[in-house]
């Protein structure tokens, strides 16, 4: 008897080289792409530090934009700290302005003030009335509270060992290595900008896709 010339077929009893075969053959190769496309972006390090899926991409523009109004307060209370605050203790070899503490405070408060702003009048009703964006409101209010507690050691600082040197005439060595309340200021600093550095990450992707500001960094903030 002649050799059968009827097409092979494989298990699933799809005939090999036919159309189905190629489609099912697709979809699987684009499967097998993308895990190890997703693989490849932990393994080399090019994804986020967050994963996406924290935002939905379901996110609109007007949420973001609400986002960005917040961060303006908070670069304009990073502003105040810039001119007002951080020269109170300049680096080595550069003079003190002898800041009187109170002023310095005043400024401190000024920043907090703003932080809290952006918070009550900007993130926090987005909150309550756009669910899409509540993975961003938790985030920017985390990078708030630690921020502001920072601040609030800051003054503890200011008020203590600062005040004492000023009152010196700001003679001798600024009060930083020995300076306890500096110390715990520095920590508490550390964690605010561990939470500048995770919301940004979160928020950067999802600005660039309306083509707003998409660069924001801690140093910002």
């Amino acid at each position: 008897m002649a050799p059968s010339t009827s097409p092979r077929h494989d298990r699933a009893g799809l005939r090999l080289w036919s159309p189905a075969f190629f489609a099912v053959a697709i979809i699987a190769c684009g499967a097998m792409y993308g895990a190890g496309f997703g693989i490849g972006r932990v393994l080399d390090g090019s994804g986020s530090h967050h994963p996406s899926a924290t935002v939905p991409r379901s996110i609109d523009q007007q949420a973001v934009s609400t986002l960005e109004n917040g961060l303006g307060l908070m670069k304009s209370a990073r502003g105040t700290l810039d001119e007002y605050v951080l020269p109170i203790l300049p680096d080595a070899g550069q003079k003190s302005p002898c800041t009187k503490p109170s002023d310095v405070v005043d400024k401190i408060n000024d920043a907090i003030t703003q932080r809290t702003q952006a918070v009550d009048e900007f993130v926090g009703p987005l909150g309550q009335t756009d669910s899409r964006a509540a993975a961003l409101v938790t985030e920017f209010k985390t990078m708030v509270s630690r921020t502001n507690a920072a601040d609030r050691r800051r003054i503890v600082f200011v008020d203590g060992d600062y005040a004492t040197w000023q009152r010196s005439g700001c003679t001798g060595s600024a009060p930083t290595d020995a300076s306890t309340a500096l110390s715990d200021f520095e920590t508490a600093n550390s964690a605010a900008q561990d939470a500048k550095r995770a919301f940004v990450a979160e928020f950067n992707p999802a600005a660039a896709r309306f083509g707003l500001q998409s660069d924001w960094s801690a140093s910002d903030l």
